[in-house]
């Protein structure tokens, strides 16, 4: 995603804990990611910012330069292992969503803030613009995995039919309304 300044935002894999002999708590990711800024001038690495969990959406950038991003526990494409996609956590170990806030500078950024939400997994951030003033609401869509997965026939994993949020967030990245889909 590019920056109102030029500036290309991506995300990548940084590794694995378990990689290096280091004990994951349950519940946690085992992925590292780190969201990278690079300059439009020379492509040169700006700034890193880790973050942890095995999802992370796209970037979206606001024109004041917050950065919105979704970050889920759940991974995709691990059919049958548990906390898939298609075989969520338990009751105990829920992998619930969250949407990330960062305010970046030229040099550095930082988490603002980070809001949970009841689903498991949540789309890519959008940003709307709401006025003639530039202000603007985040949104995301949201899905609940738990228990709703089923077979296709030819026995893989399909997506479930469980429960589906829209999210909207101000630009703090505070809730602002959940309205249930269906």
């Amino acid at each position: 995603v590019a920056g109102p300044d030029g500036t290309a935002y991506v995300v990548r894999q940084a590794g694995t804990p378990a990689s290096s002999g280091q004990m994951i708590p349950q519940g946690q990711s085992q992925v590292r990611h780190e969201l990278v800024a690079i300059s439009p001038l020379d492509g040169k690495p700006r700034w890193t910012l880790v973050i942890q969990g095995a999802r992370i959406s796209e970037p979206a950038v606001a024109r004041d330069g917050k950065m919105f991003l979704t970050v889920g526990d759940t991974p995709m494409g691990t059919q049958g292992q548990p906390g898939g996609m298609m075989n969520p956590g338990t009751q105990t170990t829920p992998n619930k969503a969250k949407l990330i806030t960062v305010i970046t500078g030229p040099n550095s950024a930082q988490i603002q803030n980070t809001v949970e939400v009841d689903s498991d997994v949540l789309s890519a951030p959008k940003i709307a613009i709401t006025d003639t003033a530039g202000n603007y609401v985040v949104y995301a869509y949201g899905m609940e995995m738990a228990g709703m997965g089923f077979r296709s026939t030819d026995d893989r994993d399909s997506i479930p039919a469980g429960e589906r949020d829209l999210y909207a967030f101000s630009p703090d990245g505070r809730l602002k309304f959940r309205v249930k889909l269906n």
